[in-house]
């Protein structure tokens, strides 16, 4: 059942590897903003599982899903320089009469399916379904990886809808004259499932661009981070380069003042030594007269203490003295007292 343009649109795309240059992945893709144009009708509901009584029901049918995408991959592979100039439109009619464009016109015929009416109304609305299919398939191929290859995808896939739609609506709405019999339902229903089939593999094309871009801007943001690191160690390069200079300026200097000391006249040296000479004897006295000084304060320092060492040996020696004459008094009073 292709998708409501009045409604989200829903991709589910399946694993994919017929086309080398695309990688296989499972992925879901939500569009929820609706395709631009009117909205058309309803559309009533196919299922391909369920058979009914209804004679304009589409019964299942079976496709060669491998032959088809070999053929539409072959039909692609022509290279284009532009979409205006790439490969035009060739409307092909098959056995029923019935006009189809290319390359399409070999996706369906690899398929086994055909129309079954021609009007001049279907053969345009298949000529500008058709040009916008090749040029989503030119889009596709250009692999540019760039955002706005990306917003076009996206708008030609509302477009596709809308004209799948818009064709099965035509096709069951159509007048009594114009009602396809049971065997042109099946290959309408063929042609449908081949154009969803497209559809999908359209989505995964678009989502397999749209990693790349994601991959593409992590790349970059990785590169400008490196660049940033890079101009980082190149200003810290830059100030220790210049921190050198400023030191082999700065030793030059030295080295000359050097040289112009080592090779200066006998008078100058002369006269340093003696000044030198002149400032240590002045020191040397100065030295000579604070010693001098010091040793006057030590004497009298050691004078008073020496004096008051004396007197208080003195004073021990009185009361030693006074003690022992105690002593001897009352021992003699001891002996008086016994006798």
């Amino acid at each position: 059942m292709p998708p409501s343009s009045s409604s989200s649109e829903v991709f589910v795309l399946e694993p994919y590897s017929a086309d080398a240059s695309f990688s296989t992945s499972s992925s879901h893709i939500e569009v929820s903003d609706p395709a631009p144009g009117p909205r058309p009708s309803p559309s009533p509901s196919f299922a391909p599982n369920t058979p009914t009584d209804n004679s304009n029901s589409f019964p299942d049918t079976i496709i060669d899903w491998e032959h088809i995408w070999e053929a539409a991959d072959q039909s692609c592979l022509d290279p284009s320089p532009s979409l205006d100039t790439a490969r035009p439109i060739v409307v092909c009619a098959d056995d029923s009469g019935v006009s189809l464009p290319s390359p399409y016109n070999n996706l369906l015929q690899a398929a086994g399916v055909g129309l079954g009416f021609s009007s001049a109304t279907q053969d345009d609305v298949l000529q500008d379904f058709g040009q916008r299919v090749r040029n989503l398939w030119n889009t596709m191929n250009k692999r540019d990886g760039t955002s706005q290859t990306i917003t076009t995808i996206r708008e030609d896939l509302h477009a596709v809808s809308k004209h799948i739609e818009e064709w099965m609506i035509t096709y069951a709405t159509g007048s009594a004259s114009l009602q396809p019999s049971h065997q042109d339902i099946e290959k309408y229903k063929n042609i449908a499932r081949a154009l969803e089939q497209e559809n999908l593999d359209l989505c995964s094309r678009m989502s397999s661009l749209e990693r790349d871009l994601r991959d593409a801007k992590a790349v970059s943001e990785a590169w400008k981070a490196e660049a940033r690191n890079v101009q980082n160690m190149q200003e810290m390069a830059v100030s220790a380069f210049e921190r050198c200079n400023v030191l082999e300026t700065e030793n030059a200097q030295l080295k000359q003042a050097m040289h112009a000391f080592a090779e200066g006249s006998t008078n100058s040296t002369v006269k340093e030594l003696r000044h030198i000479i002149g400032e240590l004897t002045r020191e040397l006295a100065q030295y000579k007269k604070r010693e001098r000084a010091l040793q006057v304060k030590e004497n009298q320092l050691r004078a008073k203490e020496n004096a008051s060492i004396i007197e208080d040996m003195r004073k021990q020696t009185e009361d030693l003295k006074r003690r022992r004459s105690q002593r001897s008094v009352l021992s003699t009073l001891q002996v008086k007292n016994v006798f």
